[in-house]
């Protein structure tokens, strides 16, 4: 045993080798001191057992690690050495001991403080002066009552070992007449702060407790709410209806805070169970540890839950607002991507059309042009072979025309056509031949801002630029490049542009082949 009473006050040996080690006393100097302050009272039988009162013997061990401690002088057991054996053993092997210990010196701190003006006794269990199986940190006893509480402090609550006998543990403080509190270290508080949603291994879930405020909370949800509502918050959170509310208790002593999370399982396996948090309100843990007015339980729960409940309404409508914009959004861009793909479908079948008809166009005008050709030419071969070889052609023509020969001003004299006549003829077979081509009704026109005259008469420029002799070598990324440079605009995509500026060169080669009896060789390099 660590504790012994001497002369009425309470001496923890352990506690003061520890103390001075903190002060880096060595192992030596703190058994000097000890022995020097209390040896002799030892030996005078000064020291007492907490629980029967027999003499005990202060032991100094030297070896390092192991502890301090008081000893029956006979051997004797009684059930304090007992249940401090007992509880040592089940502390050691489960639970993080200095983080414990230093937790336990808060809750005493806390619980003397609020207890002891109303006569109520803080003991540690150990000293229970009966044997337990299960030893809980503090028992606290009412005056004039029979009541005794048993408080617990757990820094592990992982499976197995001391976690797993939980369940035992509170059927033998049921048992005992104990009325059971325990609180979790909070580094074990597990809560998606995004869903809400948290986990409780099955030891956790044996220590939650059903308490009055638990009760609010399920007659708010299940009796208050409108059936509309219930089922939006199910859809938004996979709450199950009726609410079943407990609260568990979690605990950092060296902020001296208190976590209260109040939930509803919505899920359970074998080792665990998901849960919706519902509220979290945090208090003082000297408000934790106070006792209610009817003095039968703590504080743990704030003034004013019902704000609570209303945030936790609030953020429920807040979650089902935002799925049903980010539904809307989800829906308005599948109707995009369906619009953009349909477009897409209707302008590739354009263009495939457009192609079609293009290639027959060409392939007939190809036809008409040749035909025409042949036809010039053997008309021209007919009448150079019935004109006389003495008559130039245009002889030959005004004799077929007027029956008369060709009157000339001098013998031998040719009259031919003035240069300015033919020049005249030239200009206008020209002009008529820009305006064919400014003007000619070409499949993809829309697809190029403004007036079709403003980017056809840009790409003729372009043409007598990079025109080297009877060939026209194109690269229409190039050519389109210098349209936009020149502040022509498109609608769309550059490769749905190419089509009617590629058919536009093509009129034009076309064209000067059969209106201006011009040849031009168009390359196209893409």
């Amino acid at each position: 045993m660590e504790e012994a009473l001497l002369h009425g006050n309470i001496i923890n040996i352990e506690a003061k080798r520890q103390e001075l080690e903190s002060e880096s006393f060595s192992r030596d100097d703190i058994i000097s001191k000890l022995n020097d302050q209390y040896r002799v009272l030892s030996k005078k039988r000064a020291f007492t057992c907490r629980c029967c009162n027999e003499s005990v013997n202060m032991n100094l061990t030297k070896e390092e690690g192991w502890p301090f401690y008081f000893k029956h002088y006979d051997g004797k057991k009684c059930s304090y050495s007992e249940n401090s054996k007992t509880y040592e053993k089940q502390v050691s092997s489960q639970q993080d001991k200095q983080k414990k210990d230093i937790g336990l010196t808060v809750f005493r701190e806390i619980l003397e403080g609020q207890l002891k003006p109303i006569g109520a006794e803080i003991e540690r269990g150990y000293f229970y002066k009966k044997k337990l199986s299960f030893i809980p940190d503090f028992i606290v006893r009412f005056p004039h009552s029979k009541e005794r509480w048993a408080i617990d402090y757990y820094t592990s609550i992982t499976q197995g070992g001391y976690a797993q006998n939980i369940e035992k543990r509170l059927a033998a403080y049921s048992k005992e007449g104990f009325k059971a509190f325990s609180f979790i270290d909070d580094v074990w508080l597990a809560i998606d702060p995004e869903t809400s949603k948290g986990t409780l291994l099955t030891p956790e879930m044996q220590v939650t407790r059903k308490s009055q405020e638990d009760e609010v909370w399920d007659h708010a949800l299940n009796h208050d709410l409108p059936l509309d509502i219930q089922t939006i918050i199910s859809e938004v959170t996979d709450l199950p209806f009726p609410v079943e509310t407990r609260s568990i208790a979690y605990v950092d002593p060296a902020s001296r805070s208190c976590k209260i999370i109040r939930f509803a399982v919505i899920n359970r396996n074998n080792s665990n169970v998901t849960f919706l948090k519902l509220s979290e309100p945090t208090i003082p843990l000297e408000r934790a540890l106070t006792l209610n007015t009817r003095q039968d339980d703590f504080l743990l729960y704030l003034d004013h839950e019902e704000e609570l409940r209303l945030a936790f309404l609030d953020e429920i409508m807040d979650k089902q607002q935002q799925a049903e914009r980010e539904e809307m959004a989800r829906r308005e861009a599948l109707e995009k991507i369906k619009r953009e793909e349909e477009e897409r479908l209707a302008v590739e079948h354009f263009l495939k059309l457009e192609a079609l008809e293009r290639a027959e166009s060409v392939k007939k005008n190809k036809q008409i042009d040749d035909e025409q050709i042949e036809r010039e030419m053997a008309q021209r071969a007919e009448e150079a072979r019935q004109r006389p070889i003495d008559m130039t052609p245009e002889q030959w023509e005004w004799r077929r025309k007027t029956g008369r020969i060709y009157p000339s001003r001098e013998p031998g004299a040719v009259r031919r056509p003035s240069i300015q006549a033919e020049s005249e003829y030239t200009k206008q077979q020209r002009e008529k031949f820009l305006e064919k081509l400014l003007t000619h009704p070409i499949r993809g026109d829309q697809f190029i801002d403004g007036p079709p005259s403003k980017w056809r008469a840009f790409t003729l420029k372009w043409i007598n630029t990079h025109q080297e002799g009877d060939n026209l070598i194109v690269s229409m990324k190039e050519l389109l490049s210098d349209m936009k440079a020149g502040e022509i605009t498109f609608n769309q995509i550059d490769s749905h542009v190419e089509h009617p500026v590629k058919e536009f060169l093509l009129f034009y080669q076309a064209g000067l082949k059969r209106e201006m009896r011009r040849k031009v060789n168009i390359i196209f390099l893409d």
